[in-house]
């Protein structure tokens, strides 16, 4: 099951810069629960591709709607 909170701001400082394979937190279609993940590609706007760990693929993720966990 996804996270229903949304990412407290104390984590804002603990973000680290997106790229292909970096493991995320992402708020799957934009509805509020948050899974984990992995970037499987990004474009140079920021919007990624997204496997999630259940096996789910969303493409074209906002990059808002994401975050990259420390590796």
């Amino acid at each position: 099951q996804g996270l229903a909170a949304p990412v407290p701001r104390e984590n804002v400082e603990k973000l680290v810069p997106p790229k292909a394979g970096s493991r995320v937190m992402a708020n799957y279609k934009g509805q509020g629960k948050w899974f984990p993940g992995k970037i499987v590609d990004i474009r140079p706007n920021g919007w990624a591709d997204i496997e999630y760990s259940d096996n789910d693929y969303e493409e074209d993720v906002s990059r808002r709607l994401y975050f990259s966990l420390s590796e």
